[in-house]
């Protein structure tokens, strides 16, 4: 097939899956296009690439219209959670360990060597909290996660596979390490596409579930779905990602396992038997090398493909290990140059753990921080999840399996598709009082109720009946 011909039948496959979308879950939300198109760019490539524009000579400035687009959708977010009213005291000190860990982040900003830099950085970082938000606080929460998520799944994962097999030159790239063919789809590289599949395919097992409680469901939703699936799956097989297929098997694994009440109520316990299964492993990989076995069962080596050796490099740096280098600051400027120097590939921009990058941007004030964040709301979300609602099952889904996740790649703060999902299982939404407004679903035959009237007004119309109008009852 001609790859112009592909190209068009994708995207004639995506508007006919979101014209479903509709019939699917009605009419939704304008408002809901902000966090879609949000993260369908953090989940894919910068603004400016897919325009072909080339990045500013300075690598710290960034593309001006990169900027732009993220300043204004940050704009139009803030604008709708006004609008809707939100009771921002209250949000903040239902999630008051996530208020205190970005402030922290902002005051970081204060010591890294690129302060501006840095503090873009966080509004940017900032922006995925608005942009969960919008979705948080839809009329239909619930509704909303799905919709965007699913949406984003229309999006990636079709264009994914159109760029890998018809665009090589822009779905795939040499690896430096092999010098052989790897696969990035919409991404920049695999362990990206391999990051986004992950979060993709959590969503799609949420929604294959959900469809089994709707009585509208048709077979053509299941049909769907099954092949965003399996699609996900060619993806992540072509990726070659192996910490995103192992993950996905564990959060599979959680997700069906929780549907089973003998299970949930195993969840209360959560803190005992994550101690007891990390003492099991630890004393299984000193006796029989579980690591070695797991990896070479993954494809991967002991050195998990040099991770190892990055970890060596980056703790030898001279950071202040009580506050670190700065928000998101470690890997800028003359220390990149220094990790990376006679490193073979295309050198270190990342330390492919979440904890220890966390660590070399924010020091152990920063790592306490997030722990006590995460902390909390598992414990909220163990909680949701006793009660067997599908939504706390795949809250608590998440958590586990992109913790594990984090293991091997830096997924906290910052612009990725995998901490934009932890911030929506994460935070703890309010209730709102929608205003009428152009994002508020309205009937055009509506009119607006009429306002209840005030406790005195009630209380002197009874005294008026009780005084002067009783007697004429009375004489009825």
């Amino acid at each position: 097939m001609p790859p112009r011909v592909a190209l068009l039948l994708c995207f004639g496959l995506i508007v006919w899956l979101f014209h479903l979308d509709r019939r699917r879950y009605g009419r939704t939300s304008p408002a809901l296009w902000l966090p879609l198109i949000w993260l369908f760019i953090i989940a894919s490539r910068p603004f400016s690439t897919w325009f072909g524009v080339a990045p500013g000579e300075d690598p710290l400035e960034g593309s001006p219209l990169d900027r732009l687009f993220f300043f204004s959708l940050i704009l139009a977010s803030v604008a709708v959670l006004m609008k809707r009213n939100l009771d921002w005291p209250t949000l903040m000190k239902k999630n008051q360990w996530l208020v205190i860990f970005f402030i922290y982040l902002a005051v970081s900003v204060l010591w890294s060597d690129y302060p501006f830099v840095a503090f873009k950085r966080w509004i940017k970082d900032v922006g995925n909290i608005f942009m969960v938000l919008v979705i948080l606080t839809d009329t239909d929460p619930l509704r909303a996660v799905k919709v965007v998520w699913s949406r984003c799944c229309y999006l990636v994962i079709p264009l994914s596979v159109v760029l890998v097999k018809y665009f090589p030159n822009f779905g795939s790239y040499y690896d430096m390490w092999s010098g052989q063919p790897s696969y990035c789809g919409v991404t920049m590289n695999k362990n990206e596409l391999g990051m986004v599949l992950f979060a993709c395919g959590l969503s799609l097992i949420l929604i294959l579930l959900e469809l089994r409680s709707r009585k509208n469901s048709t077979r053509l939703d299941y049909c769907i779905f099954l092949g965003l699936s399996a699609l996900a799956v060619w993806l992540l097989r072509k990726a070659q990602s192996s910490t995103a297929i192992g993950c996905m098997v564990l959060a599979a694994f959680i997700f069906f396992g929780l549907r089973f009440a003998a299970i949930r109520r195993k969840v209360a316990t959560l803190g005992t038997w994550s101690v007891i299964v990390v003492a099991l492993l630890l004393l299984l990989n000193w006796m029989f090398n579980l690591v070695e076995l797991v990896t070479g069962l993954l494809g991967r080596d002991m050195t998990f493909t040099g991770r190892t050796e990055i970890w060596r490099r980056v703790l030898e740096e001279d950071i202040n290990p009580l506050v670190g280098a700065g928000y998101n600051s470690f890997w800028t400027g003359e220390r990149v140059a220094h990790v990376s120097r006679g490193y073979v590939g295309f050198g270190i921009n990342e330390a492919h753990n979440a904890f220890l990058n966390s660590y070399l941007n924010t020091g152990w004030i920063g790592i306490f921080f997030l722990v006590a964040v995460l902390l909390a709301a598992g414990s909220r979300i163990k909680r949701h999840a006793i009660t067997g609602e599908p939504f706390g099952a795949f809250r608590l889904t998440c958590l586990l399996a992109s913790l594990l996740y984090g293991m091997t790649e830096a997924i906290f703060n910052g612009l990725s598709p995998l901490w934009f999902l932890l911030l929506l299982i994460i935070i703890e939404p309010v209730s709102v009082r929608h205003l009428r407004s152009p994002f508020t679903n309205r009937s055009k035959n509506s009119s607006p109720s009429r306002p209840a009237p005030a406790p005195h007004l009630v209380r002197f119309c009874n005294l008026i009946w009780e005084n002067h109008f009783s007697k004429y009852r009375s004489a009825c």
